[in-house]
């Protein structure tokens, strides 16, 4: 593994849901990629109409960190990519100096 590789398991941003949280023991076991998701990137709040039971609120949502990662939002080159750990610090600064 490469040690300037920017996982998101070690990004500030990455939080696991709680029904991960919950079946994994707390990250300890069977830890998969669909339990991250990304507090950076969120879909908004909204208010959708509906014609027969009037106005229903709809909660925003994170998303997952696996698509954030694959998609134009943070993309494979880790945008919104910041340490979680002081020990993934010189991994920042790097980052920086080569984009």
């Amino acid at each position: 593994m490469d040690e300037t590789e920017y996982l998101c398991k070690d990004c500030k941003h990455c939080v696991m849901d709680k029904y991960g949280l919950i079946t994994s023991f707390g990250g300890l076991l069977g830890v998969k990629d669909w339990m991250f998701k990304c507090s950076k990137i969120v879909y908004p709040a909204k208010v959708v109409v509906n014609p027969v039971t009037g106005p229903e609120k709809i909660k925003e949502k994170l998303t997952y960190c696996s698509i954030a990662r694959n998609s134009e939002n943070c993309g494979p080159n880790a945008k919104y990519w910041t340490p979680k750990h002081k020990k993934d610090l010189f991994k920042a600064l790097t980052k920086e100096r080569n984009v």
